[in-house]
C-alpha cells in the first residue's frame, strides 16, 4: 500500500517559517528592486517574466539576481550569456 511520510509538527512549523520567510523576501525583492521592476516593464507581465525568469533559473548557476533580472530586461544577448552565468 502506499503511504504517506509523517512529519512531526516541529518540522513542519520549521518548513512553514522557511517558506514564509521566502515569501517575504521575495514580495521585498518586487516592491524595492529596480532590476525586477525593469525586467517586468520589458517583460510586460508578470506571467511572462516568471516563465522566462524560471527557464534561466533552471538551465543555468546564476551568479547574483541583478544580472538574472538584466539578462530578463533583455540587457544581455546571447554572445554576452557567459557574462550573466556560470555554465561550469
Amino acid at each position: 500500500m502506499f503511504s504517506l511520510p509523517i512529519y512531526s509538527s516541529a518540522t513542519l512549523t520549521n518548513m512553514l517559517i522557511i517558506m514564509f520567510i521566502a515569501f517575504c523576501i521575495d514580495q521585498l525583492q518586487q516592491a524595492t528592486s529596480k532590476y525586477f521592476a525593469e525586467a517586468l516593464n520589458y517583460m510586460k507581465s508578470k506571467k511572462a517574466l516568471w516563465i522566462k525568469l524560471y527557464a534561466l533559473f533552471s538551465s543555468y548557476i546564476v551568479k547574483c539576481w541583478k544580472t538574472l533580472y538584466l539578462a530578463l530586461a533583455n540587457k544581455y544577448t546571447k554572445p554576452y550569456l557567459g557574462d550573466l552565468v556560470d555554465t561550469r
